[in-house]
């Protein structure tokens, strides 16, 4: 049983056929990658690398956007505490204007 295994046409045999096959299948995928590239005039690689800027470029817009919408926060807040202010002036006013009259 182990000359079975291990001998000529044995598992040994086996893996180097299916290891062959596997390559033969991965020279054939990147041959087809090649034509791909050479029929659609483009390449892949720089594909990726301008997809890769997008991503960066978008993940600044994000950042920049997050910003951008906390100092709105900021600014909506500084604006309520204004009219808070004339709010409380109006009181004022028209407490003295009542005690006047």
């Amino acid at each position: 049983m182990a000359e079975s295994l291990i001998g000529q046409g044995g598992i040994g045999k086996l893996f180097e056929d299916y290891i062959n096959k596997f390559l033969e299948a991965e020279d054939e995928r990147i041959n087809s990658i090649a034509e791909i590239e050479k029929n659609g005039q483009i390449n892949f690689e720089d594909t990726i690398n301008d997809i890769n800027t997008v991503i960066g470029q978008t993940e600044q817009l994000l950042d920049n956007n997050e910003a951008l919408i906390n100092s709105y926060e900021q600014e909506l807040n500084a604006v309520q505490n204004t009219i808070n202010g004339v709010n409380e002036l109006i009181q004022t006013y028209e407490r003295a204007k009542q005690a006047a009259i």
